[in-house]
C-alpha cells in the first residue's frame, strides 16, 4: 500500500465527501503510511472528532477498532476505508457518502497490520540513535 493523505469533510474540495448535519465542510484528515500506520488529524472542526469518546486535539494513531465520530452522531468505518486498498489507487476521484452510507460500502482486504513488528523496528532505530549520542559525548 502507498503512502495516503485524505481529506474529509462535506467540501467537494475533500477526496471523501459525507453529507450530514454536524460534519464539517473540512472536518478531518486521515495519513496512512506505508506500514498501514493510520493517523487522524481534527481540522478545528465546530463538532469536534470523538476517538473511543474522547475529543480529538490534534492527532492520534488509530489502532484496529477504535470508534471514529464526527460530531454528535456520525460514525465514520475509517478501518473498513483505509484497508480498501482500490480506495486509494482511484485518489483523484472525490467519493460521496450520504448520511445514511458508511465506508463499508466499499470492499476491503483482510490484510492485518502487524504494529508489534513496526514498533519493534522503531525501538532499534531509537537504540541507535541514543547509542551514537552516547559515544559522540565519550569521543568529544
Amino acid at each position: 500500500m502507498k503512502k495516503l493523505h485524505l481529506k474529509i469533510g462535506t467540501s467537494s474540495r475533500n477526496e471523501l465527501v459525507i453529507e450530514g448535519s454536524g460534519i464539517d465542510s473540512h472536518h478531518l484528515e486521515l495519513f496512512c503510511d506505508e506500514y498501514k500506520n493510520v493517523f487522524i488529524t481534527d481540522l478545528k472542526s465546530i463538532n469536534g472528532t470523538f476517538v473511543n469518546n474522547q475529543e480529538l486535539n490534534g492527532f492520534k494513531l488509530l489502532k484496529a477498532g477504535d470508534e471514529v465520530r464526527l460530531g454528535k452522531t456520525h460514525i465514520f468505518d475509517w478501518e473498513k476505508l483505509v484497508l480498501n486498498s482500490d480506495f486509494f489507487e482511484k485518489k483523484e476521484e472525490v467519493v460521496y457518502l450520504s448520511k445514511n452510507e458508511e465506508a463499508s460500502t466499499h470492499p476491503h482486504s483482510n490484510k492485518e497490520i502487524d504494529s508489534s513488528k513496526i514498533n519493534r523496528e522503531l525501538y532499534y532505530i531509537y537504540g541507535l540513535i541514543i547509542l551514537l549520542i552516547i559515544l559522540m559525548f565519550f569521543v568529544l
